[in-house]
């Protein structure tokens, strides 16, 4: 049965699609936080390993079960749930519905792509012979590099959309641009702060004697 007829004949398929891959994600997150703490010696992020702010303290704290988490995936999966069960009545059509499933759904692939390329680096730069030194990534930098990659799957959505003419492959599309301007708006407000600390910094330091 294609993805589209079984999205629309089991209500729940939506919603589990969604559920699954969001503990998917956090799972994820939790492991890439822990390697990333064992190769801390060879590359540094200024700020959080996690880059939603919303769940940076779980993170930081290395919570495997997060009740911030479980709330926000009970209401999006029953959002999902309910716009599925009582679709004709709430006057939704099949492809607006398609569309919302892709939009909580696919923005998970780039996500993965993320987590599978931290996994291998962190575990890869713990070991004493995989590198030399240390770098430390600004957190603008670490959120800007990581909107080209929602951007991109972004792109690849649209382009797949435009092939398909699938609301569900367009409701990804929408949804990973969309999470590249989010991120692409943390970057300049970061900067923006760092930017602020710096010039503060130098009006404070102390000027050498004998300079005007």
């Amino acid at each position: 049965m294609p993805l589209d007829h079984l999205l629309l004949n089991r209500w729940w398929v939506g919603a589990a699609m969604m559920a699954v891959a969001a503990i998917s994600d956090y799972a994820f997150t939790v492991w890439g936080a822990r390697l990333y703490q064992r190769a801390r010696h060879r590359i540094a992020i200024e700020g959080s390993y996690e880059t939603v702010p919303m769940f940076e303290a779980d993170i930081d704290a290395g919570r495997i079960i997060s009740l911030r988490f479980i709330l926000v995936l009970l209401l999006m999966a029953g959002f999902l749930g309910v716009c599925a069960r009582f679709r004709e009545s709430l006057g939704l059509d099949a492809p607006l519905y398609l569309f919302l499933v892709g939009f909580f759904v696919l923005i998970e692939p780039p996500i993965h792509v993320r987590h599978a390329s931290n996994i291998v680096r962190f575990a890869l730069l713990a070991r004493s012979d995989s590198a030399r030194g240390q770098i430390t990534f600004s957190r603008w930098f670490t959120l800007a590099v990581s909107s080209v990659d929602f951007f991109s799957f972004g792109v690849l959505f649209l382009l797949g959309f435009g092939a398909t003419r699938s609301p569900f492959v367009l409701g990804g599309g929408v949804r990973c641009i969309a999470f590249g301007v989010f991120q692409l708006l943390l970057a300049w407000k970061s900067k923006s702060v760092t930017t602020g600390q710096s010039h503060q910094h130098e009006l404070g330091e102390p000027r050498p004697s004998g300079s005007a």
